[in-house]
């Protein structure tokens, strides 16, 4: 059990470290936030957004021109099982002369061969040759591709509310004692291994029976009928935190402020966070010195 001995009275500081780690922790951000850099790590490698970007605007404002198709050579992408080819073309737009690539997995041109190139007045580069695409892969794979990182946020944004809770709580809460009660089961489950929601009672400083919930899967930790420390906001009967359920997070120092969250505490919180925003500048860096 967690000891708040010495804790001092609201309101107190939070550092920022903590305060991060206590907003952005849980089973549910854990699991979404390494769901999202996935899926952002998919989403980098397989997607342009300059080519998607360009493809757009080809499909909206393109001008045409006369041009000339120069090479194709087979990518390392396939889509249906079918590889996807890249046209070289160039063009010319008043004085100067374009080169850009296009994709198809079937392009009905041989090099040398004259093509209608449409290409957007604003940046000449997004250009391509009838019938193929500015982009390596389909629009629509950039909608698969950004479902995983979507069920991530979503989940993340399901933690949230707690998180906040928690920070504040532990900024302005009043300290009780409160008795485990109940394991409720829910829907979800971490590693294969399912996710409780533990209910806790106390009495407020007026007497006031009020409940406090955590959700942990490390249920046998916890002793139904014991008596845990948690933090409840007087002014907000339904914010209150049980300090078990991130017992590492909640550390009093000697002075009775709250110890600040190490380093590695914070990598972790944000990691997915990290991961995804790591992918997209190596993708970006790769794609620019190709």
């Amino acid at each position: 059990m967690n000891d708040l001995d010495g804790l001092r009275d609201p309101p107190r500081e939070v550092p920022p470290s903590t305060w991060i780690c206590a907003v952005f922790s849980g089973p549910l951000h854990l699991f979404g936030s390494y769901f999202f850099a996935i899926g952002v790590v998919v989403a980098a490698v397989l997607i342009s957004p300059a080519q998607l970007f360009g493809q757009l605007m080809l499909s909206t404002s393109a001008l045409v021109t006369e041009g000339t198709l120069t090479d194709i050579r087979e990518t390392n992408t396939s889509v249906n099982e079918e590889t996807v080819l890249e046209a070289t073309i160039t063009f010319t737009v008043g004085p100067e002369q374009i080169t850009a690539s296009c994709y198809g997995t079937d392009i009905p041109y041989d090099p040398g061969d004259p093509v209608l190139v449409e290409y957007w007045p604003e940046q000449p580069r997004f250009a391509r040759a009838q019938g193929l695409s500015a982009s390596v892969l389909p629009w629509w794979s950039a909608l698969i591709s950004m479902l995983f990182p979507a069920v991530g946020l979503g989940l993340i944004g399901a933690q949230l509310p707690s998180g906040l809770r928690r920070a504040r709580v532990m900024r302005v809460g009043r300290l009780a004692e409160a008795e485990y009660v109940a394991a409720e089961g829910t829907s979800t489950r971490i590693n294969d291994q399912p996710v409780y929601k533990l209910i806790f009672q106390f009495e407020d400083d007026n007497g006031e029976l009020r409940r406090a919930s955590c959700r942990t899967t490390e249920v046998h930790v916890f002793t139904r009928g014991a008596l845990y420390p948690v933090l409840y906001d007087p002014r907000r009967g339904g914010e209150a935190a049980v300090v078990d359920e991130h017992p590492r997070l909640m550390r009093v120092q000697a002075d009775g402020r709250w110890a600040a969250a190490s380093v590695t505490r914070v990598a972790v919180a944000l990691g997915g966070f990290l991961v995804a925003g790591a992918a997209v500048i190596l993708a970006t860096m790769i794609r620019m010195a190709g």
